[in-house]
C-alpha cells in the first residue's frame, strides 16, 4: 500500500535525486488530498505534462485557445457534413430519373447557388484540414507510439480516431482531384456523371466514397462524445447504422449512374 511517506510517489527522478540530500524531517510531506489529487483527479498542470513526456507526445495545455479551435473543428465538420447531405440529395434525384436531377442541377447554376457555394466549400475544406493538422502526430516516434498504444490497447474510440486520421490524410488527396474534375466538367448532367463512373472514375470514386463516409460518421461520433451530446453504444450502434444507409444509397446511385444510357 502506498503511504505518503513512499518514496518517489509523484515525483520524477530528478525530484528524487535532489530530495535525498535533504533531512527527513525538512522534506515536504505528501498529504491525502496530494494522493487523491494526483491518483484520482490529476490536474492539468502537474499531471498531464509528466504523461505526456513519458509516451513522447507534446501535449498542449488546456487554454480557451485550444477550446475555440476545437469548436471551430467541430462546426466546420458539422458544415462539410450537412453539405455531404445535400450532396448525396441531389445524387439520388437520379432514383426519380435523369431530368429530375438534370432539372435540380439546372437549378443550382441558374440562381448562382452552385458559384457561392463552391468558393464557401472549399474555404470550409481548407479551414477544417488546418485545424486537424494541429492534431495529428508529426514526428516518426510519434506515430510509432500510437501504433504500439493502439496495438496495446485496442481500445475501440483510440483505433477509430487512427482511422478517422488515415481517412482524412487520403481524402485531403482525393476531395482535391475530385473537385477539380467536377468543377472542370459543368454543368452537371446526370449523363455526364454516368460517363465518368462508366469509365476509369469508378476506381477513384470507389475508395473516395469510402473514406468520405468512414471519416464523416467517426467524426460525427467523436463530436457527440467531445461535447457531451450521447455516449456509449447507443451512439455508436446509431452512427453504425447512419454509415450502413449511406452506403446502401451510394452502392445504389453508383449501379444506377453505371448502368445508364448515354452514359458513355
Amino acid at each position: 500500500m502506498i503511504s505518503e511517506e513512499t518514496p518517489g510517489f509523484g515525483i520524477s527522478g530528478g525530484e528524487q535525486a535532489a530530495m535525498a540530500s535533504v533531512p527527513a524531517e525538512r522534506r515536504p510531506q505528501r498529504t491525502p488530498t496530494d494522493i487523491r489529487r494526483v491518483f484520482l483527479a490529476p490536474s492539468q498542470e502537474e499531471a498531464v505534462p509528466r504523461v505526456a513526456s513519458l509516451r513522447g507526445f507534446a501535449r498542449p495545455q488546456a487554454s480557451p485557445a485550444s477550446g475555440i479551435l476545437e469548436l471551430g473543428l467541430a462546426i466546420t465538420g458539422l458544415g462539410l457534413l450537412t453539405f455531404m447531405l445535400l450532396h448525396m440529395g441531389l445524387l439520388s434525384s437520379l432514383l426519380l430519373g435523369e431530368k429530375t436531377m438534370n432539372g435540380l442541377a439546372s437549378f443550382l447554376g441558374r440562381y448562382y447557388l452552385r458559384q457561392v457555394v463552391t468558393p464557401v466549400l472549399v474555404v470550409v475544406i481548407i479551414a477544417h484540414v488546418v485545424l486537424a493538422l494541429r492534431k495529428v502526430p508529426s514526428s516518426l516516434q510519434q506515430q510509432r507510439l500510437l501504433l504500439e498504444r493502439g496495438r496495446a490497447m485496442l481500445h475501440l474510440d483510440t483505433l477509430t480516431w487512427g482511422l478517422q486520421m488515415v481517412t482524412g490524410l487520403t481524402l485531403a488527396g482525393l476531395v482535391s482531384i475530385h473537385l477539380w474534375v467536377v468543377l472542370n466538367d459543368l454543368p452537371t448532367r446526370a449523363a455526364k456523371s454516368a460517363a465518368r463512373v462508366q469509365e476509369q472514375y469508378l476506381w477513384f470514386f470507389t475508395p473516395l466514397v469510402v473514406a468520405v463516409f468512414i471519416h464523416m460518421f467517426i467524426g460525427l461520433y467523436r463530436i457527440c462524445v467531445k461535447w457531451g451530446v450521447s455516449r456509449g453504444w447507443p451512439l455508436r450502434g446509431a452512427v453504425v447504422a447512419l454509415t450502413a444507409v449511406a452506403f446502401g444509397m451510394a452502392a445504389v446511385i453508383t449501379a444506377v449512374l453505371y448502368r445508364l444510357e448515354g452514359g458513355s
